[in-house]
């Protein structure tokens, strides 16, 4: 047994160096594309202005590029999200991390500034990881810790967790 621990604690510390290695290369600190800013919207919405409403986060956002996640619903006018809430609450302690950074520094305290980029973008990182080591647990109990460990490794770099 405790072998066994030792064995799959050395796997996932293969894992966890990898991520430390790759992670500050890789880490696009945005959020990115179409699909971040229709999840971002009700953490900063809720947070910053303290409603659900995201006329102001679609017009942010579409300074730079057309967000089509973000809607407007033709029979009341209210903005809405395409998406479902639970990206939101995962990001959340980054969030709120982020923002009592944003208040105690001279960075603005507005859900836009580089802190909260920053950590949405960390906080999405960690949480894939996280992600990886259930996977590598999942597999190691069913397949040699090797064999394991490689596949784990595959899925991160096929997918879209490397992104």
């Amino acid at each position: 047994m405790i072998f066994r621990k030792l064995k799959e604690l050395k796997v996932q510390t293969i894992l966890i160096i990898l991520f430390l290695i790759i992670t500050p290369v890789a880490l696009t600190p945005w959020i990115q594309g179409n699909d971040g800013p229709g999840n971002y919207s009700y953490l900063r919405s809720a947070f910053i202005d303290k409603d659900i409403d995201f006329q102001n986060e679609k017009e942010y956002y579409n300074q730079t590029r057309k967000i089509s996640s973000i809607r407007q619903d033709p029979n009341t006018g209210e903005y809405y999200s395409q998406y479902p809430f639970g990206t939101s609450l995962m990001w959340m302690p980054y969030f709120l991390a982020a923002h009592l950074f944003a208040i105690f520094t001279d960075f603005p305290s507005n859900g836009y500034s580089e802190p909260y980029v920053y950590m949405i973008s960390i906080g999405s990182a960690v949480n894939g990881f996280i992600a990886l080591l259930l996977i590598l647990r999942m597999l190691s109990k069913y397949f040699e810790k090797n064999v394991a460990l490689l596949s784990t490794i595959s899925i991160w770099f096929a997918s879209s967790l490397f992104y």
